[in-house]
């Protein structure tokens, strides 16, 4: 496609669509899963009182089929959260806060790819329908012009 052929109107779809794809296709997703998530922090900081309580070695150490889910605690301390991270993750033990950040930072990477592949996608979709539009009424148009 060579740039320089395009009309105005080309050129305004082209920018409006890049736009589009830089906002809605990749600015969005991107806050969308790495802004700021206080559910996500609060859920780290209960991780790290499970770890700092003393109390959770097992389930710290011990494999997964062998720990029994303690009772929850809001805050940490109970073990809980400890039991229930590793219940989604099959990270050998003894599992440690390396484990937990990467494991969420991998968890992070795939929410972006579905949520880039989604919205990038719309975008596309809806930049293509619009051009589409473009396309038929300047075709219609044409029509009215024709003379004999």
């Amino acid at each position: 496609m060579n740039l320089n052929k395009l009309n105005g109107w080309q050129r305004l779809w082209l920018v409006a669509s890049c736009l589009l794809f830089l906002g809605f296709g990749l600015f969005y997703p991107y806050t969308l899963v790495y802004g700021v998530n206080l559910s996500e922090y609060q859920y780290r900081e209960a991780t790290l009182k499970d770890f700092a309580s003393g109390n959770c070695s097992e389930y710290i150490n011990r494999p997964f089929p062998q720990l029994k889910e303690p009772a929850y605690s809001e805050r940490g301390g109970s073990c809980w959260h400890l039991y229930t991270h590793r219940k989604y993750d099959p990270s050998p033990p003894p599992f440690s806060m390396e484990q937990y950040d990467k494991s969420m930072a991998t968890h992070r990477r795939g929410e972006f790819q579905d949520a880039f592949l989604l919205f990038g996608g719309v975008s596309i979709v809806a930049s293509a329908v619009v051009y589409f539009f473009g396309f038929l009424i300047a075709w219609i148009i044409r029509g009215f012009k024709i003379t004999a």
